[in-house]
């Protein structure tokens, strides 16, 4: 009988990239699937006289900046950790559902490694050769097998059936074979430009350590980011996960993302507090970690219905608390802002870092600055409890667009300082009424006719945040595209931003689907 591993890879990055280990039990099975990160030594397993281990790694575990795409594999003693001569790998690889290719592979020195480039062709081609980046760090003569074609333009997740069918030696077959089902990701980062109406054009980066992602969208309206990505969710695939981790960054330039908290909605089921970690002592970039574990995702699977598909929806938890970290790292500030009586009052708290953000009695420098300019500056002490500290300024009404909150000189200390970039006088986006959402949702999913439909975009008109050039008194339509349905189903869900539903219905109505 032959003996197989089944072993779901995973690792878990938190600013650096951690392997997160956890043992299972050797079986024999007929089949099984296999996930994973970025590096894993698989549990030993008999071969003759002594035990075996596995060895899987990928080029980006800990570099997801690495320009190579490369899978590792290497067969070595447990207890030496040397590496085994004379294996012969039979392979069976796969991204996604796409088998990729098969082969029987042979190394002397037990290491074996997939190096995969794109090129523009549906056809998989593989060549080998001696070397390569894992061989120039090791100093090793491994095999690398480079394979090339269109599918592997990014990273994600890939899947090998591995059987081992020589070691030691050439000359004799592995009686019983020893057969792995491994899972391990090639860790990708993307960069989607933003083009927010207060901030300009910006940026967020997002790091996946599990699969390639897609459908990235930022909604300015609501301040969420919202991507998806295939996940397979299997109850036994599930059992075998330590944890699914994400990334995300932007510039600390953009400040309505500055917030003190995010709230995680996976497939649309709200996450735990715990599940968004802010990093803010990475320099000029916000890092956020979202860790979903194994627990949260049994709890999200057990509502689930539709694909395999894990759609990520983050937001702040209360959009008007903007927060950050000092420079040297040892002060947290919060701040927020309200107007009353035509003036601005800007709240804030400063707390030590060291001391689980406990409020603390420091000094402080505070000032507004716009376009390189302070126009205000004043300074203080802050309150070492939980009432806020307070400023109340007037600004004036010439002065538009970003500003820059600065705190400087906290605690006498030079590096204690910090900044929010906030808008001043700032482009409000069109609001729609909820009930027009609702009956938007019910009208793409059939609940309601196409005339309660019009009815609403009727009162969207009368109210003018629907621009129509003619009378407004009355809207009616005989037939609506089925794109409509689809785009007013992905506004109600808040995928698509209330500007462009109403271009949708505008453009109906300038040519004439929607009559006035």
């Amino acid at each position: 009988m032959n003996i197989r591993i089944n072993r779901f890879v995973f690792n878990m990055w938190f600013g650096i990239a951690i392997a997160a280990t956890f043992a299972l039990s050797l079986v024999a099975v007929q089949q099984a699937d296999g996930h994973g990160v970025g590096y894993e030594l698989l549990p030993p397993v008999w071969l003759e006289d002594r035990q075996v281990s596995l060895e899987v790694s990928s080029s980006r575990y800990d570099d997801v900046d690495n320009p190579n795409r490369q899978i590792r594999f290497a067969l070595m003693d447990s207890e030496s950790l040397i590496t085994i001569r004379d294996v012969t790998y039979g392979v069976s690889a796969y991204k996604g559902d796409l088998h990729l290719f098969d082969g029987e592979f042979t190394t002397k020195d037990g290491i074996l490694v997939f190096s995969f480039e794109y090129e523009d062709t549906d056809i998989i081609t593989k060549t080998e050769e001696t070397g390569g980046f894992f061989s120039n760090i090791l100093k090793t003569d491994e095999k690398t097998i480079n394979v090339l074609g269109r599918h592997f333009e990014s990273g994600g997740l890939y899947k090998f059936d591995i059987e081992l069918l020589t070691a030691n030696t050439f000359s004799k077959d592995l009686d019983p074979t020893i057969k792995y089902n491994i899972g391990i990701s090639i860790p990708e980062r993307t960069r989607w430009d933003v083009d927010d109406p207060n901030f300009g054009k910006e940026y967020i980066d997002v790091i996946t350590y599990y699969d390639v992602i897609s459908n990235f969208m930022y909604n300015p309206e609501s301040k969420t980011i919202l991507f998806s990505m295939p996940f397979d969710w299997n109850v036994d695939v599930i059992k075998e996960i330590s944890v699914v981790h994400e990334e995300f960054s932007f510039s600390k330039s953009f400040g309505d993302l500055l917030v003190a908290g995010y709230t995680v909605k996976i497939n649309g089921k709200t996450m735990p507090e715990m599940t968004a970690t802010i990093d803010d002592f990475s320099g000029e970039d916000r890092i956020v970690h979202v860790i979903i574990n194994q627990k949260m995702l049994l709890e999200i699977e057990e509502s689930l219905r539709g694909e395999n598909i894990m759609d990520f929806e983050i937001s702040p938890v209360d959009e008007t608390i903007l927060s950050t970290i000092t420079k040297n790292g040892q002060f947290r500030v919060d701040l927020w802002q309200e107007l009353e009586n035509k003036e601005t009052v800007f709240y804030f708290q400063i707390k030590d870092v060291f001391l689980k953000d406990k409020p603390i009695a420091i000094g402080y420098k505070f000032s507004l600055v716009h376009e390189g300019d302070e126009i205000i500056v004043q300074e203080g002490t802050s309150l070492d409890r939980d009432e806020p500290n307070s400023i109340r300024v007037k600004i004036s009404d010439e002065i538009t667009g970003p500003v820059l909150v600065q705190f400087e000189n906290l605690d006498g200390k030079l590096l204690a300082h910090t900044e929010f970039p906030i808008i001043i006088n700032r482009i409000e986006l069109l609001s729609v009424p909820q009930w027009v959402k609702q009956t938007s949702s019910e009208w793409s999913k059939g609940i309601v006719s196409d005339e309660e439909f019009i009815a609403s975009i009727e009162y969207l008109v009368r109210e003018e945040i629907i621009s129509a050039s003619a009378d407004k008194s009355e809207i009616k339509s005989t037939s609506v595209p089925t794109w409509v349905k689809q785009t007013s189903g992905w506004w109600s869900e808040g995928i698509v931003s209330d500007e462009e539903f109403i271009a949708s219905i505008e453009y109906l109505i300038s040519i004439g689907i929607i009559t006035i």
